[in-house]
């Protein structure tokens, strides 16, 4: 089982958001086979543990036909971490807080932008902007997440491989 982290401020906009559309991309790309292979989870850097996702999130994501309405945020831990064979983050704070954090966390965590070819380009955060900015969101996670889908693999360093 390949295991896949997102990981945001708040667990509430854009990890639920990119954890959504990579479950439903990867299960495009495998033929339609739900996950088959994959554990793909989200937390937050300051998330309080059980919130809902917000409201326009939820709304966004239901224009993909995903269904984030019982999506629950969760604090990003060690036992995260250290479950995972690959960590991608929304933006460069993101990244750094985790690698100085977290030991043993630098050779799997990347910045989602990164690892599409747009070097650097963080994934704006909606909280409190409004549709609009959800919208932009996801579209900037799927989109990278659609250039990364075929090369996935090369960055899970798992010991089952």
């Amino acid at each position: 089982m390949k295991r896949v982290l997102f990981v945001c401020s708040g667990n509430t906009c854009r990890s639920p958001m990119a954890q959504g559309l990579f479950t439903r991309i990867i299960a495009q790309y495998q033929g339609g086979g739900l996950n088959r292979g994959y554990e793909i989870c989200s937390a937050g850097l300051f998330a309080a543990d059980g919130m809902p996702a917000a409201r326009a999130a939820v709304d966004t994501m239901l224009q993909y036909e995903i269904d984030l309405s019982r999506h629950r945020s969760k604090r990003l831990d060690k036992e995260m971490i250290n479950n995972a064979d690959l960590v991608l983050v929304m933006t460069r704070g993101h990244y750094l807080y985790i690698i100085e954090s977290f030991e043993g966390s630098k050779d799997k965590t990347f910045l989602l932008s990164d690892l599409a070819g747009y070097d650097g380009q963080e994934i704006l955060d909606p909280y409190g902007l409004g549709t609009e900015a959800y919208q932009k969101s996801a579209e900037q996670i799927k989109e990278m997440l659609e250039k990364i889908i075929e090369k996935i693999d090369l960055y899970i360093q798992t010991d089952n491989s």
